[in-house]
């Protein structure tokens, strides 16, 4: 029993480093959504398919890289530049 929980502990600690290297590190983030399956992202791109900002951010992000297989940090700051852009105007 005390063994798994130990591997149950590690196992997170493992994940939450993981968590925080993406939300610090937004090459490696963008790297990681690059290579998540594509069915997987087609499913997030119907999600995200609506009017609030940060979910077209997402929907961009996500038919990007299904169209090109893979998004930069230059592609990503040009989606962001444009629904601002989208946003700013309304």
């Amino acid at each position: 029993m005390e063994k798994n929980i130990i591997t149950d502990i590690n196992h997170i600690l493992k994940k939450s480093k993981y968590i925080e290297k993406l939300k610090k590190d937004e090459i490696f983030l963008i790297d990681e959504l690059s290579k998540l399956d594509k069915h997987l992202l087609k499913q997030y791109l119907k999600r995200y398919n609506n009017k609030e900002k940060i979910n077209k951010i997402r929907f961009y992000v996500i038919d990007y890289i299904l169209k090109n297989n893979s998004i930069d940090i230059k592609d990503l700051e040009k989606i962001k530049i444009k629904i601002n852009n989208m946003y700013n105007y309304v």
